[in-house]
């Protein structure tokens, strides 16, 4: 049996090596008759593709003109590139087929994301979605329109979806009436009034969040007239209750921020006293989920006259921070404190760290990851009598703020600061409302990503304006910025002004 079985492997054996000489045989002859092997018969077996791997760089303005290089392999001679809906221009392809270089070609929308498409002259394809990022080549803005239905005396603007409508409605605070508004958005970009209540006397500082846990925005208002801070609970429906007051732990409250300072999970409130003594003029609210906030310890500071506040996580650790600035004429001076978050459901809440100097006379903070290396930062404007600087102080784990990074030139004495991605690049650029004389202006700083700005692009007004606040928001929907500016006149009952954004 084991005979014939080895038998029967021998004649299969056999018989395939026959075949394979035979087919051999064959090819060499047609060879040799052609003197070449038979190419379209490669051709035939030859599959085409197209792979788009990668692209530098992935930003460019809308204008266009921004030089591409695509990486892949299997681009052809003829190959197009398609950057959203548009072709590109000057497009070249390299002779190994894994290189295309281009243009941009301009855009007229919104910016924003767009896949990026190459196409051989076959019409076989390869994309890289959503990989490259459009960003407003110029910031214009459209003529001021007055918000109807206000009140006197207009000091702090803020801008927030309050009734969960995916609109972003207009919170407006007045310091000669007294009141806090509500605009409700009507999904066009146009307001009408939801909610005005009554405030402290000669409110100044106003913050949005959800003081009461339920998932609503509320509004809290520091009153320097009275020494006061106002929580407001919103319903989330665009309607906000009466005010409930709490003392402000120090006389003159000009600004506030919100962080679970105790650890217990509700928000607390931090209250600038501009008035008060230096061990004392930083005052504490502890929150307990309603309107009704108990007053904490005061929180040592720096230096006394403190007017601005903001909340940021300096050292990257997951806990907000504060970072208080103190209206102090002096260079050299400690006008900038540093309270780093410890965490702890006890006193001492916050470790007061190493103070700033490099500042004179700052009157307005605001704070972002400015160099996108997950540490909070902060940008603070200086009050230089006639003219004003924008400093930038970047985060670090070891919770100390850097020394003044980088330092411009604003177009008048500043009033207000706000960051925010205006031009849609991914990087935060700042605003600042500045008075000149009986009229003022913005200053638009561009911001590059690692923590330096462009030089300002001013921005002026069609009329006299003098701007107090300013808040930033896509009040349209139509994925371009929109400013909203409180302007409080010498004289008069002043007003809420809009400038839609127009991008390019």
């Amino acid at each position: 049996m084991r005979t014939s079985i080895l038998a029967s492997r021998t004649v299969i054996a056999t018989l395939l090596a026959s075949l394979l000489l035979s087919c051999k045989s064959s090819d060499e002859t047609a060879t040799d008759m052609g003197g070449s092997t038979d190419q379209s018969a490669v051709d035939q077996n030859t599959v085409e593709t197209v792979t788009l791997a990668s692209l530098n760089p992935a930003l460019g303005g809308t204008a266009g003109g921004t030089s591409l290089t695509l990486r892949g392999s299997g681009f052809l001679s003829g190959a197009i590139v398609r950057i959203g809906d548009t072709i590109a221009s000057n497009i070249q392809v390299s002779s190994d087929g894994t290189s295309i270089t281009c243009s941009t070609p301009s855009r007229r929308q919104k910016p924003g994301l767009v896949d990026v498409i190459v196409v051989n002259p076959s019409g076989l394809s390869s994309t890289l979605s959503q990989s490259f990022r459009y960003f407003l080549s110029t910031l214009s803005f459209d003529t001021p329109t007055t918000l109807g239905g206000t009140d006197a005396g207009p000091r702090s603007v803020a801008v927030a979806d309050m009734n969960k409508d995916g609109f972003p409605d207009i919170l407006a605070l007045f310091q000669t009436s007294s009141t806090v508004q509500v605009h409700k958005n009507r999904g066009t970009g146009s307001f009408s009034v939801t909610s005005s209540r009554s405030v402290g006397s000669a409110p100044y500082g106003m913050l949005i969040a959800d003081l009461d846990g339920n998932s609503n925005l509320d509004v809290a208002v520091a009153s320097a007239g009275t020494g006061t801070v106002g929580v407001l609970l919103g319903d989330g429906l665009g309607t906000i209750a009466n005010s409930v007051s709490t003392g402000a732990g120090g006389s003159l409250p000009l600004s506030l921020a919100a962080l679970d300072a105790n650890s217990d999970g509700s928000l607390d409130l931090l209250v600038a006293n501009s008035g008060s003594a230096a061990t004392g003029n930083l005052g504490l609210l502890l929150g307990n989920k309603t309107a009704a906030f108990a007053a904490g310890t005061g929180i040592a500071t720096s230096a006394a006259t403190l007017v601005a506040l903001t909340a940021t996580d300096v050292d990257g650790n997951g806990k907000l921070d504060l970072v208080a600035a103190h209206r102090i004429n002096q260079s050299g001076a400690s006008n900038l404190s540093v309270l780093i978050h410890r965490g702890q459901t006890t006193a001492p809440l916050f470790t007061l760290g190493t103070a700033k100097t490099q500042q004179v006379n700052p009157n307005a903070l605001a704070s972002g990851d400015v160099n996108r290396d997950g540490f909070g930062d902060v940008v603070v404007t200086n009050d230089l009598g006639a003219t004003g600087k924008l400093t930038v102080h970047t985060g670090a784990a070891s919770g100390l703020l850097s020394d003044a990074s980088a330092s411009y030139d604003t177009d008048g004495i500043p009033t207000a600061v706000a960051l925010h991605d205006l031009d849609g690049d991914g990087f935060l650029d700042a605003i600042v409302t500045n008075l000149t004389g009986v009229s003022g202006n913005l200053s638009l700083f561009r911001g590059r990503g690692d923590g330096t700005f462009s030089s300002s692009q001013r921005i002026d007004f069609p009329s006299a304006v003098r701007p107090l606040g300013v808040a930033v928001g896509d009040l349209d929907q139509d994925g371009i910025v929109d400013l909203v500016i409180a302007d409080q006149p010498s004289t008069g009952n002043g007003a809420i002004l809009v400038r839609k954004g127009t991008g390019q």
